[in-house]
Formats: C-alpha cells, structure tokens, sequence
C-alpha cells in the first residue's frame, strides 16, 4: 500500500492566507514550488498573487495559463505546461472510481479522495503533478 497523501499545510508567516484551501490543491502548489522555477520568481509570484494582480486563469489541456501585471505597464503572460492524460490513462482512471463509489461521491462534493490519488498511482494514472512535469 503506498503511503498516505499528507493533509493540509498552511502557508507560512504572519496568518498569510494559504494559496490553496484542500490538501490537493497545496500538492499542486508544492509541485510548483518545487520545479524548475527560480525562487526570485517564485517569490515576486506569491507577492504578485497576494496583491490581486494575476488575472484570470485560464485551464486548458496541457497548460494553465493567466495575465500577471508585473512591473511593467503592460500584464505579461505566465503559462504552465504539464502532462495530459491518455486516452489509456483516461480509461484506467474511470475504472479507478468507478470501482469505489465513495471516490464518485467525493467527486461529486468538490473533494479528491486521498484513496482515489493512492488507487490511481497503483493503476499506472498520475493525478497529482511531480516537480519534473511541470514547465513553468
């Protein structure tokens, strides 16, 4: 059995907000946090985040994408790359909650089941993001 999905982390700091509310949210900010992005522009990144200046995000297959308004007078564009599931991957991963119940129903609350992550990585199917895959 793999081991279990660590829970909520909360940001670091003077009562700062988290920037992800669920623990597989802040998977998703780790994973971030943790590529190949340097930490000057991860730092100006949260300071950006934190001051309401990253537009719209925009989700797209293979890619995340949002207009940041930086120093400049005019907003830059920020993309992250990352992986797309095969049509296999898609098929195994439907299995995958297919076979519990409570992993559809937790679906269907807005949750992602640690066990689903867990069944879904002993299947074959990433659900959460390794630093490595991310392209920022």
């Amino acid at each position: 059995m793999s081991p279990a999905v660590p829970g909520p982390r909360r940001a670091p700091g003077r009562g700062r907000r988290a920037f992800a509310a669920t623990w597989w949210g802040q998977a998703w900010v780790t994973a971030l946090e943790d590529s190949t992005l340097d930490s000057g522009r991860l730092s100006r990144g949260r300071t950006y985040a934190r001051q309401g200046m990253v537009g719209a995000v925009t989700i797209a297959p293979g890619q995340v994408k949002a207009a940041v308004q930086g120093s400049r007078p005019r907003p830059y564009r920020s993309a992250v790359h990352l992986p797309v599931l095969t049509d296999a991957q898609w098929h195994t991963l439907l299995d995958t909650i297919a076979a519990r119940a409570g992993h559809l129903a937790a679906l269907l609350d807005g949750e992602m089941p640690a066990e689903l992550v867990d069944d879904a990585r002993e299947a074959g199917v990433a659900l959460l993001p390794q630093p490595t895959e991310l392209d920022p």
